[in-house]
C-alpha cells in the first residue's frame, strides 16, 4: 500500500555502475553479460533490454510502495537527491550499502533503511558466464510536488549530441555541454526541456548543478569540463508532454574514459 506516499513525487533513478567488488579494475558493458535483475525479471524468453526494464519497473515499485519520507523533512519541506552504492555479491545478496549523498534530514537514513530490505537479486554475469559481484549505485530523489510524473518507459528517447555510447571521453563532454539536450518520442515529436540536472559521480564524491533551462549552464559547463578518468557523469531532464499533462523525467549515465591516443607524427624519410 502507497499510503500518502501516492501524494508526492518520488523519483527513483536507477543506475547501475558494474565494477569489480574484488578488485579496482572497472568492468565495462561489454565485459557483463547481465546487470544484477530484480527478482523474477530474469526470463529466459525475453530480450536483455525487457529484462532490464522489468527490473526497473520492480525495483521502483518496491522502492513507492516502502518507503516512508521522514517526518521531519516534510515538516521542513526538504527534498533532494540521495545516493547509495551497494554491494551486489555473486550470491546477488546485499552485501553493503554506502551512503554517498544526503539530502538532509533523515532521507539518507531511510534510503539505507530500504536498501537493506531489498531482496535478492540475479547476480551480475560475466561475459564468460560466471555470476560476478558488482557495486550497484541506487540514486532516489526525494520531492515534496504534486505534478504528474510519467514513469521511465520506452515511449520516450533522451539525446545529447550525436553521443549514443555509455562512455565517453573528457573531449566530446566539453563539446556536449554547448548542446541542448532534446527528448523525442517514436514518432520523432520533441518535447521542451524545463530542468536539467548534472550530478558528477567519483568514489564518494558527488558534484551537483541544476539548470532551470533547457540547455546546460554556463556553470555545467564550467565545472565539469574536465572530469576525471573514472568518474561517472548522469544527466537528468524534465521535460513537459503539454497534451498529456505530464512531466517526462529522463536519464542517461555515462562513463569518462581516458582521453583518445593522438595520431602519431609522422617521421622524415
Amino acid at each position: 500500500m502507497l499510503k500518502k506516499i501516492l501524494l508526492l513525487k518520488i523519483l527513483l533513478l536507477f543506475l547501475p555502475l558494474l565494477l569489480s567488488a574484488q578488485a579496482d579494475s572497472v568492468f565495462s558493458a561489454a565485459d557483463l553479460l547481465q546487470a544484477p535483475l530484480f527478482e523474477g525479471c530474469d526470463d529466459a524468453l525475453i530480450s536483455l533490454r525487457q529484462q532490464k526494464k522489468c527490473s526497473q519497473e520492480k525495483l521502483s515499485a518496491f522502492i513507492a510502495q516502502n518507503l516512508q519520507y521522514p517526518d521531519s523533512a516534510k515538516a521542513k519541506g526538504t527534498e533532494g537527491l540521495v545516493v547509495v552504492r551497494l554491494i551486489i555479491n555473486a550470491e546477488g545478496y546485499v552485501q553493503q550499502s554506502e551512503l554517498l549523498h544526503d539530502a538532509g534530514d533523515f532521507c539518507g537514513r531511510e534510503a539505507l533503511r530500504l536498501s537493506r530490505m531489498l531482496p535478492r537479486f540475479v547476480p551480475a554475469r560475466h561475459a564468460d558466464g560466471s555470476a560476478v559481484a558488482c557495486f550497484l549505485l541506487l540514486p532516489i530523489r526525494f520531492s515534496l510536488g504534486k505534478e504528474s510524473v510519467s514513469p521511465y518507459d520506452d515511449q520516450y528517447r533522451l539525446h545529447w549530441g550525436n553521443i549514443y555510447a555509455d562512455s565517453l571521453h573528457a573531449e566530446q563532454l566539453q563539446k556536449l555541454l554547448a548542446l541542448p539536450p532534446q527528448v523525442r518520442d517514436h514518432f520523432g515529436n520533441t518535447y521542451p526541456v524545463l530542468r536539467i540536472e548534472i550530478s558528477l559521480i567519483r568514489g564518494s564524491q558527488i558534484h551537483t548543478e541544476i539548470a532551470r533551462a533547457d540547455q546546460p549552464s554556463k556553470e555545467m559547463r564550467r565545472r565539469f569540463a574536465r572530469p576525471a578518468v573514472g568518474s561517472t557523469l548522469v544527466l537528468k531532464v524534465e521535460a513537459e508532454n503539454a497534451e498529456k499533462g505530464e512531466r517526462i523525467p529522463l536519464l542517461r549515465e555515462y562513463q569518462i574514459l581516458p582521453a583518445q591516443p593522438k595520431g602519431k607524427k609522422k617521421t622524415k624519410p
